[in-house]
């Protein structure tokens, strides 16, 4: 069966400047798809199609990337075969209108994939606009959707420091460098990032204009006036928008400070307004499921809102409905896994093995020199990895996408113990500081010593970090530190909901709500989850303010919001 055969052509959805976009159905798959016919004579030569095709082929394995399917050509066009989705964020923002916070949040997380993978293989976009941000609707609530990124046609790969010069793009979209016919780099697709952000919040442009001349004026005048006409109620969301709509390019964010913004560090998902102090918990109302043989050690919520799980060697993803999804086998016992900011996992091994999969668990890097299980894992500032055993410390830094390691920190002592609390800054890489004690015979602490590193050591910031008895709180104020002993009771797991409340998992399969206030920390509420002899192994806030409580191989759902 040839590919005309295979494809047949149904009514058009879309059109550009030298291509039309068709409806499709698959023969041979048996689904529909979107075949995007760009007619050869309007193309002074093939090099444009050939460029979009290799630059989707490097973005197929990312699931916020238009998928590519098939590619040939016949006498009159070059055809791009791709998967059909259901929209585009233009069209949903005509029906709709601006869009919440909320779903400006979850647009741009998933966004944020696709960007990141692109700076990393230094690919620019050059025509990011509302109408080429696809989706794919996982049911009838708006709020449940997949973000696909498309149209790579006018997309370049150029290294960091490199400048072009060609003119394309949408003109409204467009950067002011491009708009002045000058050279530009990287940056423009942060400022047409700005205009996209700006539309979804106001359903508006930022700066308009009938024509080139109009639009490049009212740019020229904004750049006078630093100020934009709209109100936001979300002070750091003003600020992303105004730190993308920098006019001049050298203070324009870059994307490593794109992706560390504080908009992206605040956490609306988990119940920031919400006020834990009355509490209404009904334990006959509470669902309870068996997934596993074996103890489940690891519960994370994906970024596309899949539950991941780990129990000895075995991994399951659970959908919307709790249902596996997704299941594998590994063959040494799992201790801990996080996904890192490009959405790639990193899994720690009891034998000390420690691998680097993408999204399909697909193999990308095998890391490693610890002989000891892994304790933990952790990322700091979108390029280094700390990974933690009983016999070292080791810090990794991320060079040509592949972890390399930057130093070490090793224990000479068999009963060192290692706990670790990351600390934000607004310096350029995240402080971070971690306590490392021995147990003397009567098992109480002696010789405790902190590790900082970062550019604003000296800066007044608050964490809370825990160790298996005992919950600490420090402040670090002008050198000083101090510690605080929250209660003697024995903890197995530790979950910040907000900055006023904290939950833990305790041994005796128990959980505990403390308040903070005042840098006073109150006990609010004892739940007793499991039995005495079931520890709390793993907790897990939903965003439809579910709880998820693992104890041995049972997992427990509880809503415990007033």
């Amino acid at each position: 069966m040839g590919n005309s055969q295979r494809f047949v052509i149904k009514e058009e959805i879309g059109k550009g400047n030298f291509s039309k976009v068709f409806k499709a159905f698959d023969n041979e798959k048996k689904c529909f798809v979107a075949v995007k016919k760009i007619n050869k004579i309007l193309l002074n030569e093939n090099k444009e199609i050939l460029n979009e095709i290799e630059t989707m082929k490097k973005l197929n394995n990312n699931e916020h990337s238009i998928k590519l399917i098939e590619n040939y050509e016949d006498e009159d066009y070059f055809n791009i075969v791709m998967e059909l989705l259901d929209s585009n964020l233009q069209t949903e923002l005509k029906k709709n209108g601006k869009f919440s916070l909320k779903t400006i949040k979850i647009i741009l997380l998933q966004l944020n994939s696709i960007l990141y993978l692109m700076n990393e293989k230094k690919i620019i976009h050059r025509d990011l606009k509302l109408e080429n941000i696809l989706i794919k609707y996982k049911n009838i609530n708006l709020n449940e959707f997949e973000i696909k990124l498309s149209d790579f046609g006018l997309s370049k790969h150029l290294e960091k420091n490199n400048v072009t010069s060609t003119f394309c793009g949408t003109i409204i979209n467009m950067a002011p460098e491009i708009l002045e016919n000058k050279e530009y780099n990287y940056k423009i697709d942060l400022w047409s990032l700005g205009i996209v952000i700006y539309q979804m919040c106001f359903n508006d442009y930022p700066f308009k204009g009938k024509n080139l001349n109009e639009i490049r004026k009212s740019i020229e005048n904004y750049k006078k006036n630093k100020k934009l006409e709209f109100e936001c109620e979300n002070l750091s969301l003003r600020k992303l928008i105004y730190d993308l709509l920098e006019v001049d390019v050298e203070k324009r964010l870059s994307w490593n400070d794109y992706f560390k913004h504080e908009f992206f560090n605040e956490d609306f998902f988990k119940f920031e307004k919400i006020d834990f102090s009355n509490v209404f918990y009904d334990e006959n109302n509470v669902n309870e499921f068996f997934v596993c043989n074996d103890e489940i050690n690891n519960l994370i919520l994906l970024k596309n809102g899949k539950i991941l799980l780990s129990s000895n060697k075995i991994i399951k993803i659970l959908d919307e409905k709790k249902e596996i999804f997704f299941e594998f086998e590994f063959d040494n016992k799992i201790n801990k896994i996080i996904q890192l900011f490009n959405e790639d996992f990193v899994f720690g091994f009891e034998n000390g093995k420690i691998l680097i999969f993408d999204l399909n668990f697909n193999e990308k890097q095998i890391i490693s020199n610890h002989n000891s299980k892994i304790k933990n894992l952790y990322e700091l500032n979108n390029e280094n990895l700390i990974t933690i055993s009983k016999e070292k410390i080791i810090f990794w830094e991320k060079k040509n996408n592949k972890f390399e390691i930057n130093f070490e920190i090793k224990n000479e002592k068999k009963n060192f113990f290692y706990d670790f609390a990351i600390f934000n800054s607004n310096s350029e890489i995240n402080n971070f500081s971690f306590l490392n004690y021995e147990l003397n015979e009567n098992n109480n602490k002696e010789n405790i010593n902190f590790l900082f590193k970062g550019k604003n050591l000296i800066c007044c910031y608050e964490k809370l970090i825990f160790d298996n008895k005992n919950i600490y709180f420090y402040i670090r104020k002008k050198n000083e530190i101090r510690i605080k002993n929250l209660k003697n009771s024995k903890i197995n797991f530790f979950y910040k909901i907000n900055e006023k409340f904290i939950l833990t998992g305790q041994k005796n399969g128990s959980i505990k709500i403390f308040k903070i206030e005042n840098k006073i920390f109150e006990l609010i509420k004892k739940i007793q989850i499991f039995d005495e002899k079931t520890k709390i192994n793993s907790i897990l806030v939903l965003l439809n303010k579910n709880i998820l409580i693992s104890g041995k191989n049972i997992i427990k759902i509880i809503n415990i919001i007033n």
